[in-house]
């Protein structure tokens, strides 16, 4: 990468935390006498040989053999807190740097459109303004049982709903440069299970995203499994996902050490994204 994109890509990432690049003084996540800081990796991403993540705590799902797909570019944002540079005794995740994600990304893109996306929800949790409400039933592992589960993607105006977005189940962000227009289509159940015991689907929750990119997006997190190691995301169907119009980035909430980290993909060399 050219020096002038990654100082670029520095100080976009050192301007949304509004955090000095060393140390600074403790969080509430971190102990007396600790420091916190905040890190980013940015380099280039091979979707077809994406390598390890996250120190062995999240793996990729693997993709079916198939063709070479085009590199994108990746920033990952972390943080830690620690008592001396020895960082020994170090807690590594982005909370511990003192900031959010919701905070991050709306500080790396401001002005943009995002959209939150969720996988495997829980439909007691489904945010008042999700929309595109699908629920379906799900396969417990190693045993027979089944339960309910939602996806559903809604638009964060502030960072307030993307935190909401967040703690409700979402793990993938969507940024546009504008925002996107929602299909009409209504809520959908797909299940052998009773009715919810909360009844119909609001009608709120119809439309959302376009059937196309739902589909992509569905790729994208549908064969998940929990950990250790969790396998969340399947990296071979980002860039069609960034190929979509006016879709600037695409964030995933990955499983730092000890609290979650950040991965921003991006096309190109993303000097231009950010």
């Amino acid at each position: 990468m050219h020096c002038s994109s990654l100082e670029s890509i520095a100080s976009s990432v050192l301007q949304a935390a509004q955090t000095p690049p060393l140390c600074s003084a403790p969080t509430r996540d971190s102990s007396p006498g600790m420091h916190s800081a905040i890190g980013y990796c940015s380099s280039h991403f091979s979707p077809s040989d994406p390598g390890r993540l996250c120190r062995g705590r999240e793996r990729w799902i693997q993709a079916s053999e198939g063709e070479d797909v085009e590199n994108i570019h990746r920033l990952v944002v972390s943080g830690a807190s620690f008592t001396d540079d020895s960082a020994r005794d170090a807690q590594r995740g982005l909370r511990f740097s003192g900031m959010d994600i919701a905070s991050l990304v709306r500080g790396l893109f401001p002005g943009k459109s995002i959209v939150a996306w969720a996988e495997d929800a829980h439909p007691r949790q489904v945010p008042d303004q999700a929309r595109g409400l699908e629920a379906y039933d799900q396969a417990m592992p190693r045993g027979p049982l089944r339960r309910w589960a939602v996806r559903w993607s809604m638009q964060c105006e502030h960072e307030d709903g993307i935190r909401e977005a967040i703690s409700a189940g979402s793990d993938v962000l969507l940024v546009f440069d504008e925002a996107i227009e929602e299909d009409s289509d209504s809520s959908i159940q797909t299940s052998s299970l009773p009715p919810l015991a909360d009844g119909d689907l609001d009608a709120q929750n119809q439309g959302g995203l376009p059937e196309g990119l739902r589909s992509l997006l569905f790729l994208l997190t549908g064969y998940r499994s929990d950990g250790p190691p969790f396998r969340c995301f399947q990296p071979t169907v980002i860039p069609e996902i960034l190929a979509q119009a006016k879709c600037r980035a695409v964030v995933l909430v990955h499983q730092d050490m000890h609290a979650p980290c950040i991965g921003v993909y991006l096309s190109g060399d993303g000097s231009q994204e950010l």
